[in-house]
């Protein structure tokens, strides 16, 4: 394993466009703002390629006994299963959200940087809900982001 510079958290961002429902496990974000954080998302995500500014998006930051939801998530593309059967979900406008995790957020893709194929997304978030009794999942198991 490599550099673990940071404590890491399981995220899953997670939307629905023309028609289509998006998911990936995100190793890589951070809060860069009160009101907005920033995600890089890999190059060979069907997420990656399908998300513009502008989508409304959901967020979950899993929690604590979660990390099979981050794997099963992370295990395949949004192109080859409908994602959403592999968690409890909800929707929120073109937001789907983890059930149950320990942050909830929905938001809105204000600036895409590209870089060497990836895409570092910054996104605002509309609103949020957080659960104080839960603790993070923790992210640096490498299975979550096969």
């Amino acid at each position: 394993m490599g550099l673990q510079a940071f404590n890491c958290g399981a995220n899953v961002i997670a939307f629905t466009k023309n028609n289509k429902t998006y998911a990936m496990t995100i190793a890589w974000a951070m809060m860069i703002d009160y009101s907005k954080v920033a995600l890089l998302m890999g190059g060979q995500a069907d997420s990656n390629k399908a998300i513009e500014v502008g989508d409304e998006v959901g967020i979950s930051s899993l929690a604590k006994g979660q990390e099979e939801i981050g794997n099963k998530i992370g295990s395949t593309h949004s192109s080859k299963i409908n994602k959403l059967s592999l968690f409890d979900h909800e929707k929120d406008g073109g937001a789907i959200l983890v059930k149950n995790a320990k942050v909830n957020m929905v938001g809105r893709v204000v600036k895409i940087e590209e870089t060497e194929g990836d895409k570092l997304v910054f996104i605002k978030v509309d609103h949020y809900k957080q659960d104080e009794n839960k603790e993070f999942a923790y992210g640096y198991d490498p299975s979550l982001y096969k």
